[in-house]
């Protein structure tokens, strides 16, 4: 047991370290923290000021001149404060991971420094509560193997960033929990959570909640079935709410500036994203996947899991689990190709969770006690 104590504590050790020593310093944290920045003051020159005062505290000045320096696009934000203060309003919708955030400001710690340590204590949550959940920890070969999946899968990465994905990965990691436990009626009242955090997994809130009615539809109460109906209405009405408050740049808008060209001034544009730009996208997507070692490695435990819960018991949470993330990740894929592992990694670590609990179920297999 001490040596299982040891691996995992060296594991937590390591990812704090790296998140203070070596961040992964990106636009997106100079985004939302122009975002935090902007709940106290409206005036475009001195969020600006402000945020870019902040990243220069945080950075040292190779770094602070490097992220300058990378495009026309960044040296832009740097220089042109109306360019900065329209890429906000996408990034404005995120306002449950922008409340932690926040908070972490109030108290007096850098943003960006704060951004990278919430990372980290995310990522150790979520794989703490897979740990326990299926007591993982009790066997040093599984615990072993676990961690090495969580560093394929991109835990280790997305522990560096500061990004919302991280918190999705805490929260998926926790509905997993409720699923496996069935407690349905928890499942239902916080999955709708998940679109506060990111307005775009409202797609994986539906077919979650579409799943989880199908395997809980016999032989559970009508005050569940009422848990599952308010909890997609929530998840629908938080939608609707965050698109109509932060209207953001839209799809069209988005999906031209993800991948198409970075635009400085992403709410006056007006041009459109035609189907051979997007079937062009998609392609060299789909090439780029087949060397996506954290997607291939989901492909392949999501396969494994769902054939073995077919040859045993079809209506399982299991099945359930596993079809929901597999058919989610294949939907986000084709509207928005983006295949960095970092927006599918609660999947990712489910799915193989899943494989662990499925081998050492359906074959029985005893736990190694060693220490």
């Amino acid at each position: 047991m001490k040596t299982r104590k040891y691996i995992f504590s060296a594991i937590v050790i390591v990812l704090f370290f790296t998140a203070l020593f070596r961040p992964n310093n990106s636009f997106d944290g100079i985004f939302y923290t122009g975002c935090i920045i902007s709940f106290e003051d409206s005036n475009p020159e001195i969020v600006h000021s402000k945020t870019f005062s902040l990243l220069k505290d945080f950075t040292t000045a190779e770094e602070y001149d490097s992220l300058r320096n990378q495009s026309a696009y960044q040296k832009a934000q740097f220089e042109d404060i109306r360019s900065f203060y329209e890429q906000l309003p996408f990034y404005k919708s995120r306002i449950l991971y922008l409340a932690f955030i926040y908070l972490g400001y109030k108290a007096g710690v850098n943003p960006f420094l704060w951004g990278h340590i919430f990372s980290v204590i995310c990522i150790i949550t979520g794989l703490l509560i897979l740990l326990i959940k299926f007591d993982i920890y009790k066997s040093l070969t599984r615990s072993v193997v676990f961690l090495l999946a969580s560093l394929i899968t991109g835990c280790g990465y997305a522990s560096r960033m500061f990004y919302p994905d991280s918190m999705v990965f805490t929260f998926v990691c926790l509905l997993f929990y409720f699923a496996c436990s069935n407690q349905f009626g928890k499942l239902f009242l916080s999955a709708p959570l998940l679109v506060l955090i990111k307005p775009a997994l409202f797609l994986y809130v539906f077919l979650m909640l579409i799943f989880a009615y199908y395997y809980f539809k016999t032989g559970r109460s009508e005050s569940q079935k009422k848990y599952y109906f308010a909890s997609l209405f929530a998840a629908t009405l938080f939608y609707i709410l965050l698109q109509v408050y932060y209207s953001g740049f839209g799809l069209n808008t988005y999906f031209y500036h993800s991948f198409i060209e970075r635009l400085n001034y992403p709410l006056s544009f007006t041009g459109t994203v035609s189907f051979t730009d997007y079937i062009n996208v998609l392609t060299d997507k789909s090439v780029a996947l087949t060397n996506n070692k954290p997607f291939l490695f989901f492909l392949l435990t999501s396969a494994v899991v769902i054939y073995y819960t077919r040859l045993s018991i079809k209506n399982s949470f299991q099945l359930f689990f596993a079809s929901a993330n597999l058919l989610f990740v294949f939907i986000q894929f084709i509207v928005f190709p983006d295949i960095d592992e970092r927006f599918f990694i609660g999947q990712y670590m489910a799915s193989f969770t899943l494989l662990l609990f499925s081998v050492n179920a359906l074959k029985n297999i005893p736990a190694n006690t060693g220490d």
